[in-house]
């Protein structure tokens, strides 16, 4: 049975971005909009494979200074906050969808980590198994933020195209009276 071609497959094949220059605005601002959607879902996916990592990181953290399972419970917003860094505003892209798509999946079958019953299993899985799964959530990590930088260039040749058009575009004039 063929799958069909997902948008992030598309989006970031050979091509995608070629002849921008000759597209209507119309199909620059579809282009826009599903390179949007889909950023959306890869950063959810990446922040779902981060926050599992600082939690799986700070059982192990637990374990090796004896605390206990609800001292860890009750340290979860500090652990999912962090005092990590945050983008610069300058950085940071403004989304115009805050949720992700449900049709968002990775070849690699590695998003099954960042919905796995590990967490519920937390206190009962090996050290090996914890590291084990840090391990391939950090390569998920890794997967996700390559797809996000090359699907970056897309968004900025396209948005590169629409300011140009709009930079060279006369301008309306003042409303009449």
């Amino acid at each position: 049975m063929d799958h069909p071609e997902r948008r992030i497959d598309r989006i970031l094949s050979d091509g995608y971005a070629d002849g921008l220059e000759q597209r209507t605005d119309t199909e620059l601002r579809a282009m826009r909009s599903d390179c949007s959607d889909v950023e959306t879902d890869l950063s959810f996916i990446r922040r779902l494979a981060q926050a599992r990592i600082e939690i799986l990181r700070a059982e192990l953290d637990r374990r090796e200074s004896g605390g206990s399972i609800e001292q860890l419970i009750a340290d979860l917003p500090g652990i999912l906050g962090g005092d990590g860094p945050r983008s610069a505003p300058a950085d940071t892209r403004v989304v115009g969808r805050l949720a992700p798509s449900s049709e968002l999946g990775l070849r690699r079958g590695l998003e099954g980590y960042v919905a796995d019953d590990s967490l519920v299993n937390l206190p009962v899985l090996a050290v090996e198994e914890i590291a084990a799964r840090i391990a391939k959530l950090r390569e998920l990590e890794d997967d996700v933020s390559d797809r996000r930088r090359r699907l970056h260039r897309v968004i900025d040749a396209v948005d590169g195209e629409i300011a140009a058009r709009l930079a060279t575009s006369p301008s309306p004039g003042p409303p009449g009276p």
